[in-house]
């Protein structure tokens, strides 16, 4: 004899990922751009810019993210206040326990 399981709505789902979308405007920037972050759930969010070789030459946050659209901004500036040349970035949003990479251009 079959025996039928029913699950309750939505059970089969997979969870709604944390980070539902991250864009980088302008892009290319000069002199600085937001990096717009979409939540599904609040947390705290930081972003690690590493140039094109890879070197980590500014954060921002760690920052207390909230449900929906948050804005970080970055000036173009590295750890020691200066002027980071132009060149591809690579931005890492981690958020929890889920990270994203996006690519900006800073053009001067």
């Amino acid at each position: 004899e079959a025996v039928l399981l029913e699950l309750a709505p939505g059970a089969d789902a997979a969870p709604r990922p944390l980070v539902q979308s991250v864009s980088v405007t302008p892009n290319p920037f000069n002199p600085r751009c937001e990096i717009r972050i979409e939540l599904d759930r609040a947390t705290q969010v930081r972003v690690a810019i590493h140039d094109a070789r890879g070197r980590h030459v500014a954060d921002l946050g760690p920052r207390a993210g909230t449900v929906g659209a948050n804005v970080l901004r970055w000036d173009g500036t590295g750890f020691d206040g200066r002027l980071m040349p132009a060149g591809v970035y690579m931005m890492r949003i981690s958020a929890g326990a889920e990270s994203r990479t996006v690519k900006a251009a800073l053009v001067r």
